[in-house]
């Protein structure tokens, strides 16, 4: 999507509907687009600075960690549970009709140089809850990351299935020690 391109209403239209199960994603989903259309489409200070203070006001109210305006997500954007605990670093580009669930962390490694873009994820992408996407990351068209997987400066090819790491058993208890 190119900036130039973006419509807030019909963006707000088309994610408010995908995301209208819960008032909480709703007023998540607001606060980020406002955000993010003062100040990459109208760089509009006034509005800027209302927006942002409408974003503190709605992360006080439901505990939600909204990205910062400089990231850019693509309409279509689907947050099951209103961006809780999720941590976007600026430097992320993430692509239309994305899932991205609660406790995911897209962000950078200390000491390495970036840039925007540097952490693409693609078109189609599902993040499941707990994943962490450090580096920089190329995500493929359609991928699936599992809960709690673990992406380090990796590129991943399109509709590519990624997952955590299975449990394992380490001992087991006495049955006469466990209360």
């Amino acid at each position: 999507m190119k900036l130039a391109d973006f419509n807030l209403k019909r963006v707000l239209k088309q994610e408010l509907e995908i995301n209208k199960e819960g008032w909480k994603r709703r007023l998540a989903i607001k606060a980020y687009r406002y955000k993010f259309y003062y100040f990459q489409i109208r760089k509009n200070r006034v509005m800027l600075f209302l927006s942002k203070i409408f974003s503190l006001f709605v992360s006080y109210i439901i505990r939600s960690n909204i990205p910062t305006e400089r990231v850019v997500i693509d309409p279509g954007l689907r947050i099951p549970h209103a961006f809780d605990n999720v941590i976007i670093t600026p430097f992320a580009k993430i692509g239309k009709n994305v899932t991205i669930y609660h406790d995911v962390t897209i962000g950078i490694i200390d000491g390495e140089t970036y840039s925007f873009g540097d952490i693409l994820i693609e078109d189609d992408v599902f993040i499941g809850a707990g994943a962490k996407i450090i580096g920089k990351c190329k995500i493929g068209k359609g991928t699936k990351i599992g809960a709690n997987a673990l992406v380090i400066s990796e590129k991943i090819p399109p509709y590519s299935i990624v997952f955590a790491p299975k449990a394992t058993i380490i001992s087991k208890r006495d049955s006469e020690n466990k209360k």
